[in-house]
Order: C-alpha cells, then structure tokens, then sequence
C-alpha cells in the first residue's frame, strides 16, 4: 500500500530518524542540497569517477586520471561551517574561508590574460579567495596548487615564455576558464600521493570533516582515467558520460566522432566506424582537446536536452584498446572499490539518489561485486530509490517502471561470473521503497510498482520548486522507518 500523510513543519516526521549506517549512491550534484537529510546517522557517499565534464575534462586531457569534480563538489559540501576549538596550532576558525577557497571556479568569459594574472595571484598567495583562511591550512593547500602549476608546466614539449607561461606551447596550452581550485587542490594530491584515496583522506582533515560521521568514496579504486560508454538500442554507441548526458557542439576538423555505428560486437569488442583510423586513435576521442567555447569544458545539461536517438540498452566502462589489424574499442569489466564492498556490508540504508541515471547512478551499480552485494545483503533493512522529479536526455519518456528496470538491469549484469543467480535477481531484492514527488515529470502507477514488491511512498505537496528537499527526504524516510517498526 502506497504510504503518505500530511506533514507539518517542525512535525516529527520531519526530524531526523535513527538510520543506522546510511550508503548514498549519487553523482556530484544530484543529491548535493541534501547532503544533511541522513544525518546524524553515519553516512557514506559513493561517487562516479567517470565524469568527463568541466574542469575535469581538462585536467584529464593533460594529466590523464581519475575524473575528481563529483568527489571534490560533495567534499566540499560536506566542510562543516564551524569548528569546536581543540586547542591544535591551526586554530578553529576559517572553515566558511576554506570552503569559499575550495569552491571557487575562475570566471569562463574572462579574456585569457585576465585568466593568467588572477591564476598568478592565487598561486602568490595575494588573491582575495585566501582572506580568512588559517596561515597552516592555507600554507598546504597552496603548497599544492603551486604544485599542481608545476605539474601544468611540465606538461607540454616546449619551455614556456616566462611572460605567459600558460599561453604559448607546442601543445595546447591548459585552460584555466571554469577551474576550480578545488579541483586543482585534489587533483594535485592525488598525483603526489598517486591515490585518489589518499588526496581525500588530506581534504577531510585540511577541511575538518569528521570522517566518523560522513565519508565520501570514489566507486572505483584506481589512478587511471575511467570512461563510461553507452549502448542504445538501435546499437549505436556513445563515448563519454558528455555525450550521453550533454553533448558539447562538435568543432570544425574533429576527425573522429563520439559516435559509433558499431558494425558488429563478437566477443565483447565493439567495432567501430570504418573511418576511425589507427593514426587517429580512440584515446583522442575520448581525451580531446578542448577548445573553451565549443568542448565539454563549457557546457549545460539545459542545452543537452535533445532526445537521444534511441532509448539507451547498457552502460558499461570503456577503455581505448586499439587492435593493430581492426581498431577495436574493447569494454573492461572493473571492480568496485573495495571500501564500496565493505561499506555496503555495514549498510541498514541505502538510498539511490535523484540525478543523472544513466551517467550517475547506473555507473556505480554495473560495478562487479555491486548487484550481488544489494540483492543479497543481510545487513541493509532499507533500500530506497529517490525517483527523480524532472526528466532528461538520458530518460527522456521514462515511468517509474523505466527506472527500476534500468537498476536491475544494472546490478544484474554487474557480476554475471561471480553468482549463478546474479542474472535472476528481483526488483524487489534490490529496492524496497520507491519515494516520489506528487507534481515530478515521472508517472508512477502506485498498483504496478507495488506488485514488484516495492512500497510507493509520495511526499507532501509543497509550494515551490518541484525538486525534493532535505525536509522531504527525512519524512520519507520516517515514514519507511514507522512503517517498518510497525510491520
């Protein structure tokens, strides 16, 4: 029976509810406003490393690496504004500088030498964004951004001009339009300590975040760069999770699409269009050079609203393999992180977020180990799915239905070798309880969900913007919490 009530501001179903150990999967921005809904309940963060967008795809074009943006935003989200003081020689105060510090994004319309003095003024110490950070935490995190300059420089072929040392090389220079020091900051630990895991655990205690409380943890353990692809059911194939949520405007002279017409797939290679040659090789496909106005560096997922051609069947991680006689680009089946595994193993909730499908939320689920860890955990007593309120490029005509078969799909495929009965797994074994918007884009037939084994909770109509909120992800979550004691 579908579960609902009316709620009153400062009700008790508003309040936070013992969840024990809470594992949200979500993408960078999807679940970002409700970061706090869970709380004070231990909660951790999984996030996708496969995101190919802003910021990130620079700093990828030239380093290579792990896509860090999804992991730096919810970090940054998670820096608690104030510090109880403990008496440590770094002080207690300039959390709200430090995260207005790790925050900032340099201006995208800014001419490119307006770019280079504000980028010299941070790396001296002597631009606004560093007021009121404390000398010690401020002196390590601008020993990593020079850091992360160095490494910049040290990318190109040719010594730069010591006037403009960002602007003139044989390579194309990195842009700095749309950086995020965050990023930067991240980015550069991870390459010193060669472990994205290791550049978090350095944020949480630069930043104070009580790592008892939240964590945040990438889907996937590696220092390498990881593609997501998708397969859409007419079999064409596209390359990168910007082509598949917001395509950026192709420039002129791109010699190799994003995408594919495969002409056939045996033995899980995907054979590309017959004019992607092998001195064009798929690696600058997927790695491009960006051009600020007209590239993945620069863009809005308003703009990439344009249907797909067809629905999308499968996503799966792509790494570029190219086969000396065809130029093949061969799927790799990667592992979850094993602190996923093991977090999920302590679960009592686990909650789907709201956001990207196909971009975000699928590409932590088709992780082998995930589907087998969910359907059969003996620990999560919640599993809870955040339907989104808005439909987009990726779920363009979408129900209810569509999003629980794209998660089952998922998680089934997820481990086909590693559980004989992966392939049979329930709906019902994977989510519990679907919460939903009363005004979302999203139809949901209460009778069918329901007869997968899956309670339909709606939330209260509020005015405002169609979107869930912190208040109404509590009451959700107290209503699945009442029902279930009562059960």
């Amino acid at each position: 029976m579908e579960q609902s009530g009316p709620v009153q501001a400062g009700d008790a179903s508003t309040s936070n509810v013992p969840l024990g150990p809470t594992l949200i999967l979500s993408g960078g921005t999807g679940y970002n406003d409700l970061v706090s809904a869970t709380l004070p309940s231990p909660t951790t963060y999984v996030l996708p490393i496969s995101d190919n967008g802003g910021s990130s795809s620079e700093i990828i074009r030239c380093f290579g690496g792990p896509s860090i943006g999804d992991i730096r935003s919810r970090l940054v989200r998670l820096i608690p504004s104030e510090v109880t003081s403990n008496g440590d020689a770094t002080g207690t105060g300039g959390n709200e500088a430090l995260r207005n510090l790790l925050s900032y994004r340099f201006p995208v319309d800014n001419s490119e030498d307006e770019i280079l003095d504000e980028w010299k003024e941070v790396i001296a110490g002597t631009h606004h964004i560093w007021e009121g950070v404390d000398e010690v935490r401020g002196s390590i995190v601008r020993g990593f951004i020079t850091h992360f300059h160095k490494a910049v420089l040290a990318t190109f072929s040719k010594p730069f001009p010591s006037s403009d040392p960002l602007c003139s090389s044989a390579a194309e220079p990195f842009d700095l339009h749309g950086l995020s020091i965050g990023n930067a900051f991240l980015s550069s630990c991870a390459r010193t300590f060669d472990s994205l895991q290791a550049a978090i655990w350095l944020f949480c205690n630069v930043a104070r975040i009580d790592t008892k409380q939240v964590r945040a943890i990438p889907c996937v353990e590696t220092t390498e760069t990881s593609h997501i692809a998708a397969r859409l059911e007419n079999g064409q194939l596209l390359l990168g999770q910007c082509e598949i949520s917001h395509p950026a405007k192709k420039r002129e002279g791109d010699a190799t699409p994003a995408v594919l017409e495969p002409k056939k797939a045996t033995n899980g290679l995907l054979t590309a269009v017959e004019s992607l040659s092998l001195s064009d090789p798929i690696t600058k496909m997927l790695r491009p050079v960006i051009s600020r106005t007209n590239s993945n560096l620069v863009f809005s997922k308003a703009a990439g609203k344009n249907a797909l051609p067809s629905r999308i069947q499968s996503i799966h991680y792509a790494f570029p393999s190219i086969d000396a006689a065809e130029g093949q680009l061969r799927p790799q089946a990667l592992s979850a992180n094993p602190a996923y595994l093991a977090a999920l193993q302590k679960t009592e909730t686990l909650i789907y977020s709201c956001g990207s499908l196909y971009t975000s939320i699928v590409p932590l689920l088709v992780l082998q180990g995930v589907g087998v860890a969910i359907a059969h955990s003996k620990t999560i007593r919640r599993k809870v799915l955040l339907l989104n309120t808005q439909l987009d490029r990726e779920t363009g005509g979408y129900d209810a239905l569509d999003f629980i078969r794209a998660i089952t799909h998922a998680c089934s495929s997820s481990s086909p070798t590693d559980h004989e009965d992966c392939a049979e797994v329930q709906p019902r074994q994977l989510m519990s309880h679907l919460v939903y918007h009363p005004k979302g884009q999203v139809a949901v037939d209460v009778e069918q969900v329901e007869e997968l084994g899956i309670s339909c909770v709606r939330i209260p109509d509020r005015p405002g913007k169609v979107a869930f909120t912190e208040e109404d992800v509590r009451y959700a979550l107290h209503v699945i919490m009442k029902a279930q004691s009562e059960g």
